[in-house]
């Protein structure tokens, strides 16, 4: 038997796939519904095309076609996509891809909790109730806090922002998603449409994220709010192992975020692609995902690091600096392939990055 803890999607696409081949199956989920409470802003690039399950047109809220890059000073730049970017209900994503799952022959154990692991034995608690159980491996997509991590020595020490998010009333228009620069010192800020008059807008933080939060909603005027949601985003560490035995981590319990901007959603599916084959063939999972994905993931990682360290003045000239066309065919996702694309488009952008950077190592 598998053990899978965390019917998040990264867990629940590797039990669809698992029980798809035959294999034995246990999906444990602590809370009494799958995809409650929600954690995420729900956006979802193109490149969810790739996976091995399609996503339906019934759980897509939106479809976002402009990016607009929004400076300290409220300078601007809009950007078109070449490929359309999903806003999801998040919920229903979670039990689509859990009741998937379930078809396949997967296990479904909801309010049960992982408490143990020794000796290729799982303990869970139900109710009271302690459950014990073999198992042939375990994997823990049960999120950044993950307690199988911390129950197999592969917690680590781990850094996260705080998200902040809250469903608003705001007249915004439908295709385009904004995101807001220096509203905090470490993130950005968010307003994502649902439709002309809701929004998900947030805001990320590793220190102080309430008081940037609300400060952000007063900068935009919010007045009517229908609900908030928080979480950790886990940041990524390209350097310690996601395996130990027996035991595996995907998605946030791996930390395989894009720290450009804090989305995990395909990253997590992609490790769990990987992770099966891992299982299925006898194969390395730490060789594996990181040739997918690990490349890109640290590429974001040293993006971001080098935001962090921008003033606001250093983002006001940011922006000055992108043309029109400059992000229309970059890829969050993997960023490798796309990002000599952009500095090609962009020779200005080049050369503010350039003194930039040349200023940050010599002073």
């Amino acid at each position: 038997m598998i053990t899978i803890v965390g019917a998040g999607p990264s867990g629940s696409y590797l039990a669809y796939m698992l029980a798809k081949d035959g294999k034995d199956v246990n999906l444990i989920e602590e809370h009494p519904e799958v995809g409650n409470p929600i954690q995420c802003t729900g956006i979802l690039s193109s490149s969810s095309d790739s996976l091995n399950i399609k996503i339906p047109e019934k759980l897509i809220v939106n479809k976002i076609k402009r990016v607009q890059l929004i400076s300290p000073d409220e300078n601007s730049k809009t950007f078109n996509l070449k490929e359309h970017d999903l806003i999801l209900d998040r919920k229903a994503l979670d039990q689509h891809l859990g009741e998937k799952a379930v078809e396949a022959g997967t296990k479904l154990l909801l309010q049960h909790r992982f408490i143990d692991y020794k000796e290729n034995k799982v303990s869970l608690r139900n109710r009271g109730e302690i459950i014990n159980q073999e198992v042939e491996a375990l994997v823990g997509a049960d999120g950044p806090n993950s307690q199988v991590a911390k129950f197999s020595n592969l917690y680590g020490e781990r850094k996260f922002w705080v998200a902040r998010q809250c469903r608003a009333k705001i007249k915004c228009e439908k295709d385009l998603f904004k995101v807001h620069f220096g509203v905090t010192p470490d993130f950005f800020g968010w307003v994502v449409p649902e439709n002309e008059e809701i929004a998900r807008i947030g805001i990320g933080a590793i220190n102080n994220s309430e008081l940037y939060f609300k400060k952000y909603l007063e900068k935009l005027n919010i007045k009517e709010i229908i609900d908030y949601q928080a979480g950790l985003i886990p940041i990524y560490d390209p350097k310690p192992k996601r395996s130990n035995g027996k035991v595996y981590l995907i998605g946030d319990a791996a930390l395989q975020v894009k720290a450009l901007s804090g989305g995990g959603i395909i990253k997590g599916m992609l490790a769990a692609e990987e992770l099966h084959k891992s299982l299925v063939n006898n194969l390395d999972y730490e060789k594996l995902w990181r040739k997918r994905i690990g490349t890109d993931l640290t590429l974001s990682l040293k993006i971001r690091n080098f935001l962090n360290k921008f003033s606001n003045e250093d983002y006001n000239q940011l922006i000055r600096a992108f043309n029109e066309n400059a992000l229309t065919s970059f890829n969050r996702e993997f960023p490798k392939k796309s990002l000599l694309n952009v500095m090609l488009k962009n020779p200005r952008l080049d050369f503010f990055l350039l003194s930039r950077l040349t200023k940050l190592l010599y002073t």
